[in-house]
């Protein structure tokens, strides 16, 4: 008899070690895997974790989507689809400015769901140029939490100085304590005193979490 006991306890309280190393406490549901405590984005069962990962792709095909042109320029811009160029599909943005004071920024730019955690994300497109060996304008990028508003707001990542369809990218790492709202833009700086026209496509949007795995006391 005592030794049944013996063995009841000893398996027991192995069981015990089994669910404090798994994250659940003893008398909780098995549902406790869903807590963001323990593989919240490992598995990434929520639907903007599953975006993220698959990444969000915008060609232009039938619209702008959820992309919004904006600037910050004194004189004449504009941003359209066009079929003039294109790096996939037959649509891409045509971005044109008035360049002669030599100031100011074009860009589209579109809101993303950020879930809770501390996130690496990134933006990928393609970028048109004619091409030239000086006095070329600056790409521009931006990823945060606030909407772009002015020039300083984003970060050169290169200029617009290859002929042709170029890849270009940029990435952040962001943390939030909870799922909120971000903002991500691709635009052009002006440099030059002139008017000038480049071309935006496939972009895609993207986010890798970084993860924590909490420990049961935590």
């Amino acid at each position: 008899m005592r030794k049944k006991s013996c063995v009841r306890f000893f398996t027991f309280l192995l069981c015990v070690i089994v669910f404090f190393e798994m994250g659940i406490c003893p008398g909780s549901a098995l549902v406790s895997f869903s807590n963001p405590h323990y593989l919240r984005h490992a598995t990434a069962l929520e639907p903007e974790s599953l975006r993220l990962h698959q990444g969000l792709f915008e060609s232009f095909e039938e619209g702008f989507g959820v992309w919004e042109p904006d600037a910050s320029t004194p004189l004449p811009w504009f941003v359209t689809r066009t079929e003039e160029k294109a790096h996939t599909g037959t649509w891409s943005i045509n971005m044109t400015a008035d360049g002669h004071f030599d100031d100011g920024t074009v860009w589209i730019v579109r809101e993303i769901c950020i879930p809770e955690g501390t996130w690496t994300l990134g933006v990928d497109f393609f970028f048109w140029s004619e091409g030239s060996q000086f006095n070329n304008w600056e790409v521009f990028a931006y990823i945060g939490l606030l909407r772009p508003e002015i020039e300083a707001d984003f970060t050169c990542i290169g200029h617009a100085g290859i002929q042709g369809w170029s890849p270009y990218n940029y990435s952040t790492t962001i943390q939030v304590d909870h799922d909120t709202t971000g903002w991500v833009a691709i635009g052009i700086n002006i440099v030059w005193e002139t008017w000038r026209t480049h071309y935006f496509d496939s972009v895609t949007i993207t986010g890798l979490p970084q993860i924590h795995q909490k420990n049961w006391w935590e």
